[in-house]
């Protein structure tokens, strides 16, 4: 590679360029070896490279290669309080999230090169995984069963109302998402407050995987 005849570093190039008879420099940057090996990951990239799969707080907790404040900035992501991070819009957070240790300085893209961000998706992919074909994770009466199981102070609909907006810190429009996967219409649940969730034609069976 040339070198620059005015600084003397490899970044440059000096061509010569003929005007009106004359010769005069003209510095053209060029891309440094380091340059050349960062990878650079873009936000549509890292949704597709977790497409069909979802990403376990509770396997993200329990990995040794990040931090407790990475896993919890991670945990915002989990927009639904589910306890994993999948579908378009959590994808979409998680990528924000660690794109807070990136210093690329474009919010759409994050660079390997970077040691938090290799580290933080490291982990995220090590905790990946392909969505359990339980009945307890696809039929969501199942799974409100569960969670009635596991909320035992739920009597009626106000109280299922008020764990849902909780769990989804007031959002209105997160809660009707969350009651939605577990077959509830959100709406259903204001015009009869005081009926007891009993009325909502679901068996109770306890389990550990679904919890406020």
């Amino acid at each position: 590679m040339q070198r620059c005849e005015g600084c003397g570093d490899t970044h440059c190039a000096v061509v010569r360029s003929i005007t009106h008879g004359s010769s005069r420099a003209v510095s053209i940057s060029l891309e440094t070896k380091r340059e050349r090996y960062i990878m650079r990951i873009t936000r549509s990239d890292f949704a597709r490279s977790l497409e069909g799969k979802q990403v376990s707080l509770e396997k993200l907790s329990n990995d040794r290669g990040i931090s407790s404040s990475a896993k919890e900035r991670m945990k915002r992501a989990d927009l639904n309080r589910d306890g994993f991070v999948t579908g378009a819009s959590e994808t979409n957070r998680l990528f924000s999230e660690v794109d807070f240790y990136d210093r690329d300085g474009n919010e759409n893209s994050i660079s390997t090169s970077n040691r938090n961000v290799a580290a933080v998706r490291g982990a995220l992919l090590r905790s990946a995984e392909a969505p359990s074909a339980s009945p307890s994770n696809n039929d969501p009466r199942t799974r409100l069963g569960e969670l009635l199981a596991n909320n035992p102070e739920i009597k009626d609909n106000q109280d299922l109302l008020n764990l849902f907006m909780r769990r989804n810190r007031n959002n209105w429009n997160a809660a009707s998402t969350e009651a939605s996967r577990f077959g509830v219409a959100i709406n259903d649940l204001v015009r009869n407050r005081e009926a007891s969730v009993r009325d909502l034609g679901v068996t109770t069976t306890s389990t550990q995987s679904v919890n406020e």
